[in-house]
């Protein structure tokens, strides 16, 4: 008997060793590779240019996105621009009470709904220049196809009493993308085309995480409750960087003029900077503050215990972007002209079924953020995303008329991460779409793109309910096991306060445009 509990103590102290060689080997990579940033892919836009019109198989610059091949389909040049907003509508109501001392003084109670509103907007420019030949196209397009301006405290509660605060105050992310496009015609039935990606992502944001009270390890909570304000530390994050990917894809005409199948895929954003292997994010070279606390540059990260002064350094926020497949069709039925030109012109000269399939496979489980190791400890620099393979799929008709050409699609998209990791930060579920698009010919070399929509999130019954702050304590009463459950659980970030209650949301959509053909 003595033997066995000495094996088993031996053990824990083993355990207990190798998980903090492991956060002392961590805060050395760490060290020597300083920074970076990423795209919260979750926020993603359902169509990347919000325009009905625009799949992987149609002549369109906004197509590119889908598909490089399509502006090939473009007849002779193009120029386009086009702007427009996403609205974010709901609230969260958590379904836990608020432990006493969550704020100043404050004794426990049921926590008030936080308000989701808040806009994300898009923009596009783009042209395609088609060689005068009948073989090659060449296109160049900027686009912001991620600008999340999520803010919690835009319903006027102070973080002392926001029911998010641990898992997003706010965060701001704006990205800019250019695309360099290469489209051939290499038959008459046989489209090919490709593009190279380069992207600078930049992030603000802010989140609370409990300090360890009584500083025995970093797993924070310090063994009694957590969500106390006098034990919080505001983590704030300023970070930015380059990453670069590329699209390949292909249109093949079954039928002349009738039937168009379209294939491509979309890489990660990946990088060639700031660290010493490529990491499916966009890592890049951050500069450090000026030493003397948080002022300089701001970049990187800044760490407040309670209302001590920040320390700062340098971060990387990693976030994985995922493969994108896609796989689309376009069936046209030519109508026949009818023999009075007045009624004609009131009926469409042409009909299309469309559809498109597109596949989501992650390419990083989860949002890392990662700073110097006396900022941020183990425990405190993920955020769980819990990625999963998903898929979205759309049914499309449109109608060409002689001046207009109308398009209406409902899409439906599965969730892109695990129901029990949605969170104020990752507000994934089930996503119906239904939008209405026009491009209205207002000259013979000018056309007005519009486009309206509205998008609805079903949230599951069992949405953010991995999150226990329960895993630090069985953590510690399993001699810090790096194989037990609780500590991979704190490893993969789920030791932080529960995100589970009810999520409403609503996405109001709509965009503008014009079309110049030369």
């Amino acid at each position: 008997m003595p033997e066995t509990l000495a094996v088993q103590r031996r053990r824990n102290y083993d355990g207990a060793v190798t998980l903090r060689r492991a956060v002392l080997a961590f805060g050395v990579v760490l060290g020597l590779g300083q920074p970076a940033t990423a795209l919260a892919y979750p926020y993603l836009a359902l169509r990347p240019y919000d325009l009905v019109l625009a799949g992987p198989t149609d002549g369109h610059l906004s197509s590119a996105f889908y598909n490089p091949a399509a502006i090939r389909l473009i007849s002779g040049s193009q120029v386009m621009f086009s702007g427009g907003a996403y609205g974010y509508l709901g609230q969260y109501q958590r379904s836990a009470p608020l432990p006493a001392g969550y704020g100043p003084g404050q004794s426990a109670g049921s926590a008030s709904p936080a308000t989701i509103r808040w806009v994300n907007p898009q923009a596009q420019a783009g042209l395609a220049w088609d060689l005068r030949s009948d073989s090659v196209t060449l296109g160049l397009t900027f686009s912001t196809p991620v600008l999340d301006l999520s803010d919690y405290r835009s319903s006027g509660q102070p973080i002392e009493s926001l029911s998010t605060r641990y898992h997003s105050v706010y965060d701001h992310s704006y990205s800019l993308w250019g695309s360099i496009i290469v489209a051939l015609k290499l038959k008459s039935w046989l489209l090919l085309g490709g593009s190279f990606h380069f992207g600078y992502t930049h992030n603000t944001s802010q989140f609370l995480r409990d300090g360890d009270a009584q500083g025995r390890d970093s797993l924070g909570c310090g063994g009694g409750p957590c969500e106390q304000w006098t034990n919080r530390s505001t983590i704030e994050l300023d970070v930015g960087g380059l990453g670069y990917g590329f699209s390949a894809g292909a249109i093949i005409e079954a039928l002349t003029d009738r039937l168009w199948i379209g294939l491509s895929y979309t890489s990660p954003l990946f990088t060639n900077q700031g660290d010493i292997v490529p990491l499916e994010g966009q890592p890049s070279e951050l500069r450090w503050n000026d030493g003397t606390g948080c002022s300089g540059s701001r970049s990187g990260a800044q760490v407040t215990d309670q209302d001590a002064a920040p320390r700062c350094g340098a971060a990387r926020l990693t976030v994985g972007m995922p493969h994108i497949i896609y796989v689309g069709g376009r069936l046209r039925f030519a109508l026949a002209p009818s023999v009075d030109k007045t009624v004609n012109s009131r009926r469409p000269r042409a009909l299309e079924l469309t559809s498109w399939l597109r596949l989501h496979i992650p390419g990083h489980p989860n949002q890392e953020f990662q700073v110097e190791r006396w900022l941020l400890q183990p425990s405190l620099y993920t955020r769980p995303l819990s990625a999963i393979p998903s898929f979205a799929v759309t049914l499309g008709l449109r109608q060409y008329f002689q001046q207009v050409t109308l398009g209406e699609e409902l899409l439906y998209e599965s969730p892109r991460s695990e129901a029990g990791t949605v969170s104020p930060s990752n507000l994934e579920g089930h996503k119906l779409d239904f939008s209405l698009s026009a491009r209205v010919a207002l000259h013979r070399r000018l056309s007005l793109l519009l486009s309206v929509g509205a998008t609805w999130t079903v949230f599951p019954s069992d949405a953010g309910q991995s999150f226990r702050p329960e895993l630090a304590d069985e953590c510690r009463q399993s001699g810090y096991d790096v194989t037990s459950p609780a500590c991979q659980g704190v490893q993969q970030g789920l030791a932080i306060p529960t995100a589970a209650g009810s999520y409403t949301l609503g996405i109001p959509h709509g965009s503008a445009g014009l079309e110049i053909n030369l």
